[in-house]
């Protein structure tokens, strides 16, 4: 019988300041869709993380410590990064610059996405360790993927994807995975740079997208306190 480990490299929580995910969300999610692994990645914030490991380590999760910083050209994930994340500018050379004096991994997530891409991807590859080609958030992932995959094996750098989930629900959506079991923040972080995971791309589903905006901006006393 085959084991698969399944990896979400995406993940925010209520810390990031568009979240709504929280610890018992993350657990019960991970746990029904087969999930072994999530990075989370707060916007410009740790917080989530050092709340949340140690509980969901207890669990069974593997959790890579990561943040996504909103810099000067877009938005850049940095990978196996401890806390605390003390970086004040938001320059992109300068947090690439940090994340190689505390030897985290350096990503461009969505980089094709029509909201939130990045600015002149080509130009700053060679700074650049990953790139995430499957994004759940991106309503075009897709047609995106395979055009991003190509891109990423011809720059020589490795691929990652991740659901970009801010509520609970979209946990999983897209995702890596691999036929082996891999039991430690290192496996994966040694897969993932070696290029051995494969792509599942899925997006989020556009209910799932509103019910987070009406969870965001409407008080639940104008929805009956449920929704």
């Amino acid at each position: 019988m085959s084991v698969l480990t399944r990896v979400d490299l995406h993940v925010h929580t209520k810390y990031s300041y568009d979240g709504l995910i929280d610890v018992a969300d993350i657990i019960n999610v991970s746990r029904s869709r087969g999930i072994q692994c999530i990075a989370i990645t707060d916007h410009d914030t740790m917080a989530g993380y050092e709340n949340f490991s140690r509980v969901l380590r207890e669990k069974g999760l593997i959790v890579i410590p990561g943040i996504e910083v909103t810099t000067s050209r877009g938005h850049v994930i940095l990978l196996d990064i401890e806390p605390p994340y003390e970086l004040t500018s938001r320059d992109f050379y300068d947090v690439v610059d940090y994340a190689r004096d505390n030897g985290a991994l350096v990503v461009i997530p969505h980089p094709m996405d029509t909201f939130r891409s990045f600015d002149d991807l080509h130009g700053v590859i060679d700074y650049v360790d990953g790139v995430e080609v499957a994004n759940g958030s991106d309503l075009m992932v897709g047609r995106h993927v395979g055009r991003l995959l190509s891109l990423t094996i011809g720059w020589g750098k490795f691929a990652t994807a991740g659901s970009d989930a801010h509520i609970a629900e979209a946990i999983g959506s897209s995702h890596l995975y691999i036929n082996e079991e891999l039991g430690s923040q290192d496996d994966v972080i040694k897969y993932l740079v070696d290029g051995k995971f494969s792509v599942y791309v899925g997006r989020t589903p556009l209910i799932h997208r509103l019910r987070k905006i009406l969870l965001q901006y409407l008080p639940l006393s104008r929805l009956g306190g449920r929704i």
